[in-house]
């Protein structure tokens, strides 16, 4: 003689149907909170990465330029002719002196005239050397680099800036006499870091 029990879920389907609240879902107003939290930190991010972008950009061509000076050092010390380095405030390019006369160089991938982004200046921070303004006779104006570097790895001193134009960083190369590029500074102007 068992007695049976009913079991619960049938105990629970014979009740009636009680009002429960309505649980499931969300309300708009929380969608929208949720939202527009995913807005602000979306907004965070893209900023974040705008100035590191800037950074990484800015770092590349500061390493870009100081490598291709290197390189025309090596290669005057190579081909025993001297080379030339042109610097404007957006670009800068390569020469070689050959039969008496500044050849531009157009085809060396490491050489080759080179614009910067718009976000760059190059700025010359010490005197240029007076042979550098001086030419011979077959030498014009504009195809008379700034800069020589010389057959036996000597080069003309010289202090360039790499500025932002939004003027948060900057960092300055170093050419010595000796044909050796260092960078001396990596500073951001306004900020002070």
């Amino acid at each position: 003689m068992t007695a049976s029990m009913p079991p619960a879920t049938s105990r629970l389907a014979r009740e009636p149907a009680r009002a429960r609240p309505h649980s499931s879902g969300f309300t708009l107003i929380e969608v929208m909170v949720v939202l527009t939290i995913i807005a602000v930190l979306a907004g965070m991010v893209a900023l974040r990465l705008g100035n590191r972008g800037r950074e990484v950009q800015h770092e590349r061509e500061l390493r870009r330029l100081q490598q291709a000076i290197t390189l025309a050092v090596e290669e005057a010390i190579i081909q025993g002719r001297p080379y030339g380095l042109a610097i404007s405030a957006r670009d800068y390019r390569f020469c070689r002196r050959e039969q008496g006369s500044w050849k531009p160089i157009e085809t060396d991938r490491g050489l080759r005239p080179h614009d910067l982004p718009e976000n760059l200046l190059l700025q010359i921070d010490s005197e240029l050397p007076q042979s550098s303004s001086e030419g011979s006779e077959s030498d014009t104006e504009e195809s008379c680099p700034m800069i020589r570097l010389f057959p036996s790895g000597e080069a003309e001193p010289l202090q360039l800036t790499l500025k932002d134009t939004s003027g948060e960083r900057q960092a300055t190369l170093a050419l010595a006499v000796t044909g050796k590029v260092a960078q001396l500074a990596d500073r951001r102007a306004e900020s002070g870091k």
